[in-house]
């Protein structure tokens, strides 16, 4: 009997992920402890300032990170008085913004270090880069936009493909059918709005984050007059695509006008909007991948 070929692994490989999801045993990812120790301590209704800032302590990582987020033009910090201690930078960024940033970190060290093959790490490595990207961007066009609270739009995006580190990691199993990069893009796509959506769930981020995982890439979706966060991180998504493009591929806007109709965004306007929101999301992305 012949070995199966790469084509016919694949194709086992697909439909064996489908089916642990669907079947519910698919394992997905814990969420991660410093983030749960952060939302832990925020959500008792007996936290002060000092609970928060004994959590961040225990990770030195996390409390540089949210001193450099609160000095950042988009928080409102500036050279001439840079904020040194942790409670004046929560109360400057926010607790949604701790939280999101204890969970970006977090996210940041499992792509970092989730697999020992030099082209899944690549994989990982773009994609994580293209988290970041989305996020940025669905945080500054939630902000310019929308009446949508900005710190859920980064989140959202943040999140929004979440499902193929899964895949990812699984794939390492599978080194003789993970070698080319347009057959991983396409399995990736095809497995992950359902996967991300589920590990979304999963660790308590609530239906409309889960949604955004699922419905992100339906450009045809209708949910009303006013723009929701799946809208958001839809455009994000093709405008994080478009920035990452060698060529610059420009968007199609026939095919997200729905979406921009909701926005109140224009056809004449939408080049300059996306050439805006590129340059705004750029510092807030360097600082995430920092």
């Amino acid at each position: 009997m012949s070995n199966p070929s790469a084509g016919e692994k694949l194709k086992e490989f697909y439909k064996m992920l489908l089916s642990e999801l669907k079947s519910g045993q698919l394992t997905l990812p814990p969420f991660p402890e410093i983030a749960i120790r952060v939302r832990n301590v925020m959500e008792d209704p007996n936290t002060n300032i000092d609970d928060i800032v004994r959590v961040l302590k225990i990770e030195p990582t996390l409390s540089a990170r949210i001193l450099q987020i609160a000095n950042t033009a988009a928080m409102g910090g500036g050279a001439d008085k840079p904020i040194i201690d942790l409670p004046s930078a929560i109360s400057r960024i926010g607790l949604k913004v701790v939280r999101n940033t204890a969970i970006t970190l977090a996210m940041q060290q499992i792509y970092q270090n989730s697999s020992s093959s030099d082209f899944i790490k690549e994989n990982l490595d773009i994609l994580w880069r293209h988290s970041v990207d989305v996020a940025s961007i669905s945080f500054v066009l939630a902000k310019k936009y929308t009446n949508l609270n900005p710190d859920e739009a980064l989140l959202a995006g943040l999140l929004h493909d979440i499902g193929k580190l899964l895949i990812l990691d699984r794939a390492e199993q599978y080194p003789d059918v993970f070698y080319d990069s347009s057959i991983t893009a396409k399995l990736l796509n095809k497995l992950s709005p359902e996967i991300s959506s589920s590990i979304v769930k999963s660790w308590g981020l609530g239906d409309e984050l889960s949604n955004v995982a699922k419905d992100h890439t339906k450009l045809n979706r209708n949910p009303g007059e006013k723009p929701d966060l799946t809208d958001i991180v839809l455009i994000s998504n093709m405008i994080g695509m478009h920035k990452e493009s060698v060529i610059n591929a420009p968007i199609n806007f026939n095919e997200v006008s729905l979406v921009l109709n909701r926005l109140s965004i224009s056809p004449d306007q939408f080049t300059d909007v996306v050439d805006d929101i590129i340059m705004d999301a750029r510092i807030l992305s360097l600082s995430l991948l920092e």
